[in-house]
């Protein structure tokens, strides 16, 4: 069994939306050392973490008033077989739409855990422009992916085109709310896909068990027999 991680590193200086751009994590650490000898132990801290940076699932509340908290969501949810949409080196500022999905995920099936291949995160993930020049999902194109009724939908590149601004009005979360209406799970910004095969690995992401809280970071990876 081999694994792949699929998370990106979170880290002081990782990118985050322009929106968040005052908002960057800090990671510490404070040791506390004996009174009575040369031991001690360590504690870090994350603070000023926005749970949609990184690696994070978006639960159906980010966008829709009244719907499920993260600590609420089953955890099969987030387990099963990926199947893996190839959709080509993706230019910058393009719409992915339905005509992409379709040819590229015919087999597609109730269940299954789709992953969007766009190659934009191996290219840009370490750059600004990951979020600026990101390609984008179609509204059209998101009611073709849960018409398919999959778990959870993977994203290695930024999905809304509205995010990208960083005076977004909620109004243009319009792709969001049609996948997580159908209680579809996101899960965002994921590294690392050029080594999956289109089907049989096993998609595994644990998202924190966070009281009332609308996401979470997770360690996402997936498992090769």
């Amino acid at each position: 069994m081999a694994l792949v991680d699929l998370s990106a590193f979170t880290s002081p200086t990782m990118g985050v939306p322009p929106a968040l751009r005052n908002n960057r994590p800090k990671l510490d650490t404070v040791v506390k050392p004996s009174t009575q000898s040369q031991e001690m132990v360590r504690l870090g801290f994350i603070r000023n973490l926005c749970i949609h940076t990184g690696t994070h699932v978006d639960a159906p509340c980010h966008a829709l008033t009244g719907r499920r908290e993260i600590a609420q969501i089953e955890l099969d949810r987030l387990v099963g077989e990926a199947v893996v949409l190839d959709l080509g080196a993706v230019a910058a500022n393009t719409a992915v739409d339905r005509e992409h999905l379709e040819t590229a995920g015919r087999d597609v099936g109730a269940g299954d855990i789709i992953i969007l291949y766009s190659h934009w995160s191996e290219r840009r993930w370490e750059y600004d422009d990951y979020w600026t020049e990101s390609p984008y999902l179609t509204v059209e194109a998101a009611r073709w992916l849960v018409s398919r009724q999959p778990r959870a939908i993977v994203f290695d590149f930024f999905e809304e085109y509205d995010a990208r601004f960083p005076d977004f009005d909620p109004i243009g979360f319009k792709v969001h709310r049609e996948i997580l209406g159908h209680d579809v799970l996101i899960v965002e910004h994921v590294v690392n896909l050029r080594a999956l095969p289109r089907r049989g690995a096993q998609f595994v992401a644990a998202p924190l068990k966070l009281d009332g809280m609308d996401g979470s970071p997770v360690r996402a990876f997936v498992m090769i027999p």
